[in-house]
């Protein structure tokens, strides 16, 4: 599984496009519309709800006579939203669609969630954005 399938994987599910301003892809028909997906980072002053995937790490497995085969790569998924409760129900979706996946000879497995830090702007009593990030392993 490369960057390509995962982005895939996150555009073409239903309930997650739903909460991004996407469409999903119609089997036999429509390709899929991802709506607001982006790698490494939102655009500035994206005030709709909307996902940043970034891959801190990949990593090969080693053992005492060399690489074992297996391969496994670390995702984060961060969930902004104009709400806090927005931000923690589009985790939820992620979280609960892509827990135990098993896509292209690779398992998906959900590590954590955690809240990103959220400061007002200058003179706003509350912040734009809220966000919440899934981390995610790939194993293959």
């Amino acid at each position: 599984m490369n960057a390509a399938d995962f982005y895939n994987l996150i555009a073409g599910n239903t309930p997650i496009a739903a909460l991004i301003g996407g469409t999903p892809a119609v089997p036999g028909g429509a390709a899929a519309i991802p709506g607001r997906i982006y790698w490494n980072v939102e655009p500035q002053d994206e005030l709709r709800s909307c996902l940043v995937l970034a891959i801190p790490d990949e990593l090969i497995g080693q053992s005492l006579a060399g690489p074992d085969g297996y391969e496994s790569a670390d995702v984060t998924i961060t969930c902004f939203a104009p709400t806090y409760a927005e931000a923690r129900n589009l985790a939820l979706v992620a979280t609960v669609e892509l827990d135990g996946q098993e896509v292209s000879g690779a398992t998906l497995s959900v590590e954590s969630r955690e809240d990103v830090p959220s400061v007002p702007a200058d003179g706003q009593a509350t912040p734009l954005v809220y966000g919440v990030v899934v981390n995610v392993t790939i194993e293959v």
